[in-house]
């Protein structure tokens, strides 16, 4: 419908926003630059936040967009998950061959430490985004900082 009375070229509504259509507002570029940084300097934890609608997601798919052959990604938009099968997604996302079935969270975090390990000996950086991070419960948030940050 819009296509043919506008003379789109492209279906103008979509479910998922496409950072090709992305209007940098001054907001934007600061978050944009802070995210960059953020990657470029490895500084772990990068928060983005604002109201609904302002763009976050689109910023985040941008920013993917741009990342270097050497970065491998997770894009995780369900993050409620019990923590073994968050883990198990995450590595689903990064293409990790022969993840173990397991569900002891010990022995997962073991085999995503080694591949972390393979990924820095190849010069390689892993990027893992939680949209909608707001809906981590504490429990998976704790056994995250627990595990990088032990004591």
């Amino acid at each position: 419908m819009y296509l043919e009375f506008y003379g789109l070229k492209e279906q103008p509504f979509r479910l998922t926003p496409d950072p090709a259509f992305l209007y940098y507002s001054e907001a934007h570029k600061r978050a944009v630059a802070f995210l960059k940084y953020g990657l470029q300097e490895s500084k772990g934890f990068l928060q983005l936040t604002g109201p609904v609608g302002s763009g976050k997601t689109t910023l985040l798919r941008a920013i993917l967009s741009e990342l270097d052959e050497n970065a491998r990604t997770a894009y995780i938009i369900n993050p409620t998950a019990p923590f073994p099968d968050l883990l198990r997604s995450i590595m689903k996302d990064l293409e990790i061959p022969n993840i173990p079935q397991t569900r002891i969270k010990i022995e997962l975090l073991d085999f995503f430490h080694d591949y972390l390990l393979l990924q820095m000996r190849r010069r390689n950086s892993v990027v893992v985004i939680f949209d909608e991070a707001q809906n981590i419960s504490f429990k998976n948030l704790e056994n995250r900082c627990n595990y990088l940050y032990p004591g």
